[in-house]
């Protein structure tokens, strides 16, 4: 796997047992459910969450003029070429 740049990859995707990080341009979405126990490989799986979200906290802070939210526009409806 390439390595995980945050805001870097459209097409980029991590998981973490039942955790799934996709990144993106414009954001980051987690979302799955992940038991993180009191072991070495729990210990590995929350340092490797804490690496992408804390490489997303830097990156967000080095950006001069960040707008306070970004606006999400739905996707537009194009018609069905086959109908």
């Amino acid at each position: 796997m390439s390595k995980f740049v945050t805001f870097k990859n459209d097409a980029q995707s991590i998981q973490i047992g039942g955790i799934t990080i996709e990144n993106g341009s414009d954001s980051l979405k987690i979302y799955g459910q992940h038991n993180f126990d009191f072991s070495q490989a729990g210990l590995a799986d929350l340092k490797l969450l804490a690496q992408i979200v804390n490489a997303g906290v830097d990156a967000l802070e080095d950006v001069t003029g960040l707008p306070k939210t970004l606006e999400i526009k739905p996707p537009s409806r194009k018609p069905n070429p086959f109908s």
